[in-house]
């Protein structure tokens, strides 16, 4: 199991031991638990040999996925 499934499967897990767990409490505990990138998702290329150097574009996926996921979250 990967380190993001696996912390999501967690974060469900323990949401849905409270008294009534419904699907919007559970999904938002998912979408949390993703807010940080793994490390192997940091370390990701992309299938193209675009002109990105590995550190720009981690500092860069970092800002895009916490505001995707900020976003998912409203």
């Amino acid at each position: 199991m990967s380190e993001m499934i696996d912390r999501v499967a967690k974060a469900i897990a323990l949401q849905s031991h409270t008294e009534n767990p419904c699907l919007e409490d559970l999904a938002r505990r998912a979408i949390e638990a993703m807010r940080e990138p793994t490390s192997a998702m940091l370390e990701a290329e992309p299938d193209d040999d675009g002109e990105f150097s590995k550190e720009n574009s981690i500092f860069h996926a970092r800002q895009f996925w916490q505001a995707m996921i900020d976003e998912a979250l409203k």
